[in-house]
């Protein structure tokens, strides 16, 4: 089928088109010989937005929606509940360590909890002596005085513990129970996807080691590197779309320094709620688009043909194929929009143009 339809528009003749051939209208083409040349049509689509600048781009996460989880405490890792790529919920667990140190932690807590019952004790005792006059003010400030500091202590290991990794309900069963444990839980501190893990089982980790990098994925960013000369046509809220996708993002940041080595702005766009197959650090080609003044009518530039400086295109008739000229504007690499010349009801060819080049190029040499 190849062959054939090769040898078919060879029959033709040559692509390049002489002068007169645009006075040439229709060309009569049964639908056997299209299909055997492979010409395929499309209804046209209108196009209210119109891309100016295509350019690539890469896929980021806003810094204030990315997390480094790292070890509160030195010990070793027993287990490990999450992977690359799995979606965590704020306070869910991730790894499971031994900690010698938390040992430590859990029991200084209990000290300071035991001196505060003490004060207490010994305060409550010597009040009623306080107020008969029994004992001096400053011995009673003194008291007062060692009551906060046991107060200041308690919360201060509290702290300490929570920094630890232990949560409030683990804190409030170690006070009531007494019972020192060395296992500790490293859980998620917000939504997101783990991007990367750093440790596997049985590894000793040091206090602030990093352990996992989570993202909060609701919201990303376009970067895009805009060449100089160009920035100027672009203005925040400008929207950019990703080709081969039906995603879209909104301008938010046009930078203010040029990269001296090739001179190029950085342009920043936001995609609210992406969709999954979107992935961080993916290159992507963006378009930059703006709403057209008189909607037009998109085309694949390999549908277009040029003559003369002007634009035409193939309209399927009843018999055939009728060339048109159209007025185009918002040419890029592969779409151009058309401005006048169609009404929007017509096939337009967009595969087998060589050979529909072709047949206009015969038919106007035998006219």
């Amino acid at each position: 089928m190849q062959i054939l339809r090769h040898i078919l528009i060879l029959l033709f003749a040559a692509v390049t088109l002489p002068t007169h051939v645009a006075a040439v209208q229709t060309l009569a083409i049964s639908p056997q010989q299209q299909q055997l040349l492979g010409i395929v049509t499309e209804k046209l689509v209108v196009s209210s937005h119109s891309a100016y600048l295509t350019l690539p781009a890469k896929v980021v996460v806003p810094p204030d929606q990315t997390f480094l989880v790292s070890a509160a405490q030195n010990g070793v890792i027993s287990k490990i509940s999450v992977g690359e790529g799995d979606a965590v919920i704020k306070g869910q667990t991730l790894l499971s360590m031994s900690s010698p140190q938390l040992l430590h932690l859990q029991r200084e807590y209990l000290q300071a909890i035991s001196q505060l019952k003490l004060q207490l004790n010994q305060q409550k005792r010597l009040r009623s002596l306080w107020e008969d006059g029994v004992i001096a003010e400053r011995r009673w400030l003194e008291l007062n005085s060692a009551v906060q500091t046991a107060q200041s202590n308690v919360k201060e290991q509290h702290s300490l513990l929570q920094l630890a990794g232990m949560s409030a309900a683990q804190i409030n069963t170690l006070k009531t129970s007494r019972q020192l444990h060395q296992s500790l839980q490293v859980n998620a501190p917000n939504d997101g996807v783990i991007l990367q893990r750093m440790i596997v089982p049985g590894q000793r980790v040091e206090t602030m080691m990093p352990l996992f990098h989570l993202a909060d994925l609701s919201t990303l960013w376009l970067e895009i590197r805009v060449p100089v000369q160009s920035i100027n046509t672009i203005k925040i809220d400008d929207l950019v779309e990703i080709k081969q996708a039906n995603i879209s993002a909104k301008v938010i940041l046009l930078g203010r320094k040029v990269d001296s080595e090739n001179q190029t702005v950085l342009v920043r766009a936001l995609i609210d709620q992406p969709p999954s197959q979107l992935r961080v650090d993916q290159l992507v080609n963006v378009a930059f688009v703006r709403s057209n003044e008189q909607p037009g009518f998109r085309l694949p530039i390999s549908a277009v043909v040029k003559q003369q400086g002007q634009a035409y295109v193939f309209v399927q008739v009843d018999n055939g194929f009728e060339v048109r000229q159209i007025g185009i504007e918002n040419t890029t690499s592969d779409s151009v929009v058309v401005t006048s010349g169609l009404t929007g009801d017509e096939q337009i060819a967009v595969k087998g143009i060589a050979a529909l080049k072709a047949a206009w190029q015969n038919a106007g040499d035998s006219d």
